[in-house]
């Protein structure tokens, strides 16, 4: 099932590269440091993405502040694992939680799919056809002005969900980061919501995300999973950090899809949290879901963290850089 057409990957490109209106002032988030996912089998995990060229660059357990500062208890004593594959400073994160049977890709609200840019998607396509990960939509250029841009969809052991994009043409006229290895690092987190209005001003009002544009489509291939007729369409919003190439894109879903369901005291199942440098934390009014706590390892090296609730219950970290 492809989550989404190829008229929707080309609005998407569109509003990663022209916007209509611009932030007056520089947003609070930066760049998008590391992903995380919530994963039953943390083993499980590594072996699938070592599949596709990932590493591990570290192994642990959560702290107690750390869990604490999710807001997610029970997550302390788990364990963990950094991957990476390209970029020196991005990581994608497993952490160990319960698994949630009921949970189903892409039917709830919060953070749907990572979307990452890679060197040759063809490539990938067949990394990702030999591994034991589920090919949702094959490589497809999204044509007319976007001819260059070619894109495919994919589903890990956690059902979580990954978009894996590349631009064939110049690299100086490209609006995606260049990847540095087979594959790179997110530069579109995707947000999934009821209250499209909600989800836009929380970010504006809280972080200063105001850059970017919008449109609305049928996109028949969520419909249906969603359980809406094949023509509802979809309003859909692009909101830019204050790097470049570091995006949220907000989907807004009918009022009827459910909440993320999730183990009580622990993250959310599949594409769990989305982690952003930030200049200070104490500039940030918003609802924390614990205490800041020192963040240790690679993905911290000893800075503060802190981790907001969203409108959806998306969990978004904050890390001082």
């Amino acid at each position: 099932m492809a989550l989404r057409r190829r008229n929707l990957l080309t609005g998407l490109v569109a509003l990663a590269s022209t916007p209509t209106w611009a932030s007056t002032t520089a947003p609070v988030l930066q760049r998008i440091k590391v992903v995380t996912v919530g994963a039953p089998n943390v083993d499980t995990f590594v072996a699938w993405y070592q599949a596709l060229g990932f590493r591990a660059a570290e192994r642990g357990t959560i702290s107690t502040a750390l869990a604490r500062s999710w807001g997610t208890p029970k997550s302390a004593g788990r364990s963990y694992v950094l991957l990476r594959a390209g970029a020196p400073d991005f990581y994608v994160r497993a952490v160990e939680t319960d698994a949630v049977a009921s949970y189903r890709a892409p039917t709830t609200t919060g953070w749907n799919a990572f979307e990452f840019v890679v060197k040759d998607v063809n490539a990938t396509y067949e990394k990702v056809k030999a591994s034991p990960f589920e090919v949702i939509a094959a490589p497809k250029s999204l044509g007319g002005k976007f001819a260059s841009i070619v894109a495919m969809q994919a589903k890990g052991p956690a059902e979580e969900v990954l978009y894996l994009t590349m631009d064939t043409g110049d690299p100086t006229k490209s609006s995606l980061p260049q990847a540095q290895s087979d594959i790179d690092r997110v530069f579109i987190a995707i947000l999934a919501g009821r209250e499209m209005r909600a989800m836009e001003g929380f970010y504006r009002q809280t972080f200063g995300l105001t850059e970017g544009t919008s449109f609305d489509m049928p996109v028949k291939n969520l419909a249906r999973p969603l359980g809406v007729p094949d023509d509802h369409v979809f309003p859909l919003l692009l909101r830019r950090a204050g790097k470049a190439a570091n995006n949220i894109e907000f989907d807004e879903y009918p009022a009827t899809a459910p909440d993320r369901p999730r183990a009580t005291g622990q993250l959310p199942p599949g594409n769990a949290m989305v982690s952003f440098t930030v200049a200070r934390l104490d500039d940030i009014v918003a609802p924390f879901a614990g205490p800041a706590a020192v963040g240790k390892g690679l993905a911290y090296g000893q800075r503060r963290c802190a981790t907001v609730i969203g409108p959806t219950g998306e969990l978004i970290e904050l890390i001082e850089e």
